[in-house]
């Protein structure tokens, strides 16, 4: 559900760039910020996740294995 929004907002903006898409939570909406983040499977990462009070726990078989993933799980 969240990718599919991630997906629709892309398409209204006018370079269609993922890269200008920051998401965020707190708490348990930070845990699903971070796994969106990394798991995004776009050519373009997302510009970033704004978190309080959360965590990262995901194992690596949960992750994209992207260059664009990648370089964002940096």
């Amino acid at each position: 559900m969240i990718m599919n929004i991630i997906n629709k907002e892309k398409e209204v903006l006018p370079d269609k760039s993922t890269q200008r898409i920051f998401i965020g939570g707190f708490s348990q909406g930070c845990f699903m910020s971070n796994s969106i983040l990394v798991s995004y499977p776009g050519p373009d990462p997302l510009g970033g996740v704004i978190c309080t009070s959360g965590l990262i726990a995901l194992a690596p078989e949960h992750f994209d294995n992207s260059t664009a993933a990648l370089n964002a799980q940096k």
